[in-house]
């Protein structure tokens, strides 16, 4: 930044969340002054201008605990299978255990479905050409599931091109984590969602997108923030069946006519970006 204003050059952030994300930021001076202690300690609900009510326990992870100063990417193990074979296979099993009530739900919806199961990116730059390690489905998912359901279901261990595939015509649903480009990605593509929030501010991109947006239904979490195979399918089923699913599916696809209005030439975001290019004295 100091490069740019030595050349006179402006300086923009881009912020990559929604605004109801930003406008939580920017209330947080005085958040501070109204709470003394931290989020992850309350349990009340934060009232923020523009925005609906938001449970403390879903604002972002960042700022939960206003005492915590380390923050990390992930967790590396210091040891090996076989020094400590039962931690290990329960760290692995909690990943399967998961990933097998999801395969339930799925199971009993009886909707077709399309699933990506992705091993986790790696942050080595040595390894950015190498592709990444398959997962074993048959390890990781209920006995015969991928038999039972390969009639009506796809699961695909590897990166899938999400994009194309909220813009083909089958798609009738998406499960999403609440990112918001994948929010805004299934938007564009009109397609109504299931917000199963994971970290960060996804949370409180939820009860944007469920209370003030009407664009998802909400994956309801039981504790520890696990869902259960029958919360799946019933939040599936709602959104394919229901007249709750079809009444979003109808704002969603309003929603999708905005998005391509809002960059069509003369759009809003289209006339936005065209008056910051023309105030640039360059």
């Amino acid at each position: 930044m100091v490069a740019a204003k030595n050349l006179n050059i402006p300086v923009y952030y881009f912020f990559t969340s929604g605004a109801c994300v930003l406008a939580a930021i920017l209330y947080f001076p005085r958040l501070d002054q109204e709470n003394q202690g931290s989020f992850k300690d309350m349990n009340k609900l934060i009232y923020l201008p523009g925005l609906p009510p938001i449970p403390t326990s879903d604002m972002p992870v960042a700022t939960l605990d206003r005492n915590s100063r380390s923050y990390s990417d992930g967790i590396i193990i210091n040891t090996f299978g076989s020094q400590e074979p039962k931690p290990v296979k329960a760290i692995t099993d909690g990943l399967s255990k998961k990933l097998k009530e999801i395969a339930k739900g799925l199971e009993l919806s009886r909707h077709r479905f399309l699933w990506v199961i992705r091993s986790q990116p790696t942050i080595k730059k040595e390894d950015l050409l190498v592709p990444p390690h398959l997962l074993d489905l048959n390890t990781l998912l209920p006995d015969g599931f991928l038999e039972r359901t390969r009639h009506r279901g796809i699961v695909v261990n590897k990166w899938a091109p999400q994009v194309a595939v909220l813009n083909h015509k089958s798609v009738g649903g998406f499960v999403t984590h609440c990112g918001w480009n994948s929010v805004l990605e299934a938007t564009c593509a009109g397609v109504p969602m299931v917000a199963w929030p994971l970290y960060a501010e996804q949370k409180m991109n939820r009860i944007v997108m469920v209370e003030e947006m009407k664009l998802a239904l909400p994956m309801d979490e039981i504790e520890g923030g696990k869902v259960a195979a029958a919360q799946i399918e019933k939040r599936i089923r709602q959104l394919m069946e229901s007249e709750e699913g079809n009444f979003i599916r109808e704002v969603v696809k309003g929603r999708k006519e905005d998005a391509v209005r809002a960059v069509s030439k003369g759009g809003s975001s289209h006339v936005a970006l065209a008056k910051l290019v023309e105030c640039w004295d360059v």
